[in-house]
């Protein structure tokens, strides 16, 4: 995904979003991170590494890849911190998008 497509993401998020604390990553096929921003730190989720695997920052992630379907949502998932969120997962050109938002 270019830059410029991941600026236009950004805008979306942020005027869809604007009332949230949102974080959103993309990975490749196998689940490693390639590219994320948002409010990581709203979120209580730390700055991951390039290419660690998208379950060392979001728990719940482990076991979901490869995902079967087009998208996956899931609501109100309890994250440490005593934090809920909402999450929709979904398929990219050679890897997956997750966006994730305080519930």
């Amino acid at each position: 995904m270019s830059n410029s497509a991941i600026v236009v993401l950004e805008k979306i998020c942020s005027q869809v979003f604007k009332d949230c604390s949102l974080v959103y990553s993309i990975t490749n096929n196998l689940g490693r991170l390639i590219q994320w921003g948002g409010d990581l730190s709203d979120l209580h989720m730390a700055t991951p590494e390039k290419e660690s695997h998208i379950s060392e920052v979001v728990l719940f992630m482990e076991g979901i890849l490869p995902l079967q379907e087009e998208s996956m949502e899931f609501s109100c998932l309890k994250m440490p911190f005593n934090l809920c969120v909402d999450a929709f997962l979904f398929g990219v050109e050679k890897g997956y998008g997750l966006i994730v938002w305080d519930a």
